[in-house]
């Protein structure tokens, strides 16, 4: 899993800064999965699984940026 693959699945760039977060809160939260449910005969230890895990990262951390941006902007206006 590169940054690019997470890119073309997203539908546009990132910043380095935010991959590398991203990949970092969906190792974790594979680890919390993994010991919480297991590996599901060794599916969620696979490198697709752990791509959509950062993948759902990356659109949540955009999603908050929006949100935080969109909030402040309401409470300027």
């Amino acid at each position: 899993m590169d940054k690019k693959t997470i890119e073309e699945a997203i539908g546009q760039e990132i910043p380095e800064e935010l991959y590398e977060h991203a990949v970092t809160e969906a190792r974790k939260k594979l680890q919390s999965i993994i010991q919480r449910f297991g590996d599901c005969d060794g599916v969620r230890r696979t490198p697709g699984y752990l791509t959509e895990l950062v993948i759902e990262a990356v659109k949540s951390e955009l999603l908050t940026e929006y949100t935080l941006t969109l909030a402040l902007a309401r409470s300027r206006a």
